[in-house]
């Protein structure tokens, strides 16, 4: 009986996922349509660099720690 009363926990964690969206869904949008402005085709991939400081830059504003590498450049490993 206990098992129809209590959430299984992938429930729980559906909802939470839910509601977090819902709270940030302006955010995810503005991200979404930032990055989507970008022409990004492949190839030739030209615009790959801006795409990945906007990326970046949001990941920044989230308080995350970014190392930016130049795929082209393997000893390119530098903080930004």
């Amino acid at each position: 009986m206990r098992a129809l009363l209590t959430p299984a926990p992938e429930h729980e964690l559906a909802a939470r996922i839910r509601r977090r969206l819902t709270r940030d869904r302006a955010d995810l949008v503005a991200f979404a349509s930032e990055l989507i402005a970008i022409p990004s085709e492949n190839p030739p991939g030209d615009h790959y660099p801006r795409c990945a400081n906007v990326i970046a830059r949001w990941l920044r504003d989230l308080g995350l720690k970014v190392r930016a590498m130049n795929p082209s450049k393997p000893d390119d490993r530098r903080q930004t």
